[in-house]
């Protein structure tokens, strides 16, 4: 049976930005036998037969998004395909290296590393995705009830979630158990020279006390970005002190998270924090929905 391998690399393109769209999706990938079931590819799906096809149509994914005809300033295209990942490692295979080479010589470690930092572009990418579907006459797939009418959020970027959004506006009025116990008032979207910016910011004096919000959306990928993200902001702000950018002695960074790290699951992040010396809160503010 031949196969039409850019018909299913459009219907997995599709599957893919309608996942990232999909905002009851806290985690976006999917591995490659349920992509396969839901285009329909053709069986079977087991063995190296259906693991040549599906990296063959997937290497037909990345022709399409090389090559997509959109401005200039939405390329390079992110590396949609990585949100598909194996049932056991969670990763990508090692086909990814025709992309990125030396992916495949990466310990898992490193592997996983450089797939939540291109999730990340993926996720930032946001809107811009409906012009390269448009660009390769691709229409979104709704099944998961992903939608594009109406304006479209990512949950991990400035603006962010409803969820997200409360836990910023937690961390602003209940600061006092959080670290900061001052009076002054809260910057949102605190800039960095670097282009980051902080959540929640309190300037008392010469110390900054800075928090990044993880709210109940927020997968493993996200935590741990979020502990890396404080990480980031207090080097950055002591670099910016140094050159004369800022005036700061002292810089207090948190995460904020609707995650308890005392949970068997996730007592790595806890240790984490500890060895980075990021200080940690964990909060109830959103209900989970059943």
């Amino acid at each position: 049976m031949d196969i039409d391998y850019k018909f299913y690399a459009k219907e997995i393109i599709s599957i893919l930005v309608s996942r990232v769209f999909d905002d009851s999706l806290s985690d976006k990938t999917i591995t490659y036998l349920e992509l396969a079931k839901l285009i329909k590819f053709p069986e079977p799906y087991t063995g190296n037969y259906f693991q040549g096809n599906i990296g063959r149509t997937l290497g037909e994914v990345c022709d399409l998004l090389i090559n997509v005809n959109v401005p200039q300033d939405l390329k390079p295209v992110p590396i949609i395909q990585t949100l598909v990942v194996s049932k056991t490692s969670l990763l990508p295979s090692y086909g990814l290296k025709v992309i990125v080479p030396g992916y495949d010589k990466l310990p898992d470690n490193e592997k996983r590393t450089f797939v939540i930092t291109e999730h990340e572009k993926i996720q930032r990418y946001g809107e811009n995705w409906l012009q390269v579907l448009k660009a390769l006459q691709i229409k979104i797939h709704e099944k998961h009830g992903a939608s594009t009418k109406g304006k479209l959020y990512n949950p991990f970027g400035s603006e962010g979630s409803p969820e997200h959004r409360n836990v910023k506006q937690y961390i602003i009025k209940y600061h006092h158990l959080l670290g900061y116990k001052g009076h002054e008032a809260a910057f949102e979207e605190y800039p960095l020279l670097s282009g980051d910016k902080i959540d929640v910011v309190f300037r008392d004096n010469d110390t900054i006390y800075a928090y990044e919000a993880k709210s109940i959306r927020s997968n493993d990928e996200d935590l741990l970005r979020g502990i890396f993200q404080c990480v980031k902001y207090k080097k950055v702000i002591e670099a910016e002190t140094k050159v004369g950018a800022r005036n700061t002695q002292k810089v207090i960074c948190a995460l904020v998270t609707e995650t308890n790290f005392e949970d068997k699951k996730y007592k790595k992040y806890k240790k984490f924090c500890e060895e980075l010396g990021i200080k940690y809160y964990c909060v109830s503010v959103n209900e989970k929905n059943n």
